[in-house]
């Protein structure tokens, strides 16, 4: 039975017990299924799970949700790879209508070992973007007892030209860990390799702290902005310097638990203190005006070369808990976002608050490098 792909209720149980199991995801599955259960603690629903037999069909989908994580973004950037082969002066003349030439052709139609599969492909419903698909591929999940489950979730990407033409931006929403690789891996396998196009992460890469700055900046766009609970890391391999104390010299990550506050002190720690980057934080800003102003928290990572990404926090409202508005001002630290009050939004709300963004963040680097050609 260990590798069986029809889990036991005992096998699913285990597995929601598990801290490290999605609790909102494994209420979703059983939701899908048309099980409505009560218990909110994980013990509760874990002893639901051990006691309800669902159909072969219905339990092969576990996967789809006991391993969903925080809703995030992130992003890949399509650009020439070296010096590209002549093109004829026919068809799509921007790489973001290329990627959706190539799409359409090879729609339906698995890709690579996971299969992945584009199962549609229309016109944005959002301005800032261009297009949009939706992506399917084998994603396995390990119970925790040893028991493998095999699903095919849906990846949503969005895709939008660069200022360049030969580069486009390509916007995918995580809900598992394996979804932004997955649409890279697609992407490279569609396009031609006769074309030398790449597909590369979008990541910050030059000077870290002056670029997180700018992303700063970019998702205020000119509001209050601050930060809390930063996360260090030493990028360079080289030798460190033997004036530093000791363990300076061998920490290689530290975490840190903070109180709400200004970036350039989270900066200061991290150059004169840990002689590191920051690689994670979280991030508070303001969205919307009047009764609809609320307070957004979201978490900004980036852990040595790997991509960008942006993962949801949570929101609150300016009313208070008797539900009346509050109407003198409130800064973002620790009493401001004390006073309010949590907010509902659901799964659909957040990614569209993290895709707008993802695309003032684009758009400020565009109009950088735009000022730096001039």
């Amino acid at each position: 039975m260990k590798n069986s792909r029809y889990p036991l209720p005992e096998a699913i149980a285990q597995t929601v017990r598990h801290p490290s199991t999605s609790l909102s995801g494994a209420r979703r599955f059983y939701g899908s299924a048309g099980v409505v259960v009560y218990a909110d603690e994980r013990a509760g629903l874990a002893n639901v799970a051990s006691r309800v037999w669902l159909g072969p069909n219905v339990t092969r989908g576990l996967s789809t949700f006991l391993d969903m994580v925080t809703p995030g973004v992130g992003g890949l950037i399509m650009q020439p790879a070296g010096v590209q082969a002549p093109q004829l002066d026919v068809g799509p003349r921007t790489a973001s209508s290329r990627l959706r030439e190539m799409a359409e052709a090879k729609h339906q139609i698995p890709l690579g070992p996971r299969r992945a599969t584009l199962c549609s492909v229309e016109d944005s419903a959002d301005s800032a973007w261009e297009w949009t698909g939706l992506l399917s591929y084998d994603h396995e999940f390990r119970l925790k007892s040893g028991q493998y489950t095999t699903s095919r979730p849906m990846a949503t990407f969005h895709v939008r030209p660069d200022s360049h033409p030969t580069r486009a931006h390509i916007l995918v929403e995580i809900h598992y860990t394996e979804d932004l690789d997955r649409v890279r891996d697609w992407i490279a396998a569609l396009l031609p390799s006769v074309e030398r196009w790449s597909i590369l992460p979008f990541a910050l890469l030059d000077d870290r702290h002056e670029e997180v700055r700018a992303v700063v900046a970019a998702i205020g766009a000119g509001g209050e902005v601050t930060v809390a609970n930063p996360q260090t890391q030493k990028l360079s391999a080289a030798p460190a310097d033997q004036q530093l104390a000791e363990f300076v010299r061998h920490m290689r990550e530290a975490r840190y638990t903070t109180n709400i506050q200004g970036l350039d002190s989270l900066i200061e720690r991290a150059e004169t203190v840990d002689h590191a980057v920051l690689s994670a934080f979280d991030l508070y800003h303001w969205i919307g005006e009047g009764k609809n102003r609320a307070a957004v928290r979201i978490r900004l990572k980036q852990s040595g070369m790997d991509p960008l990404t942006l993962t949801w926090g949570a929101v609150r409202e300016a009313y208070t808990a008797a539900g009346m508005q509050i109407t003198d001002p409130v800064s973002l630290d620790v009493d401001g976002w004390d006073s309010l009050t949590t907010a509902a939004w659901d799964d659909d709300l957040k990614i569209a608050h993290l895709r707008l963004l993802w695309g003032r963040i684009i758009d400020s680097l565009q109009s950088a490098s735009a000022s730096a050609a001039a």
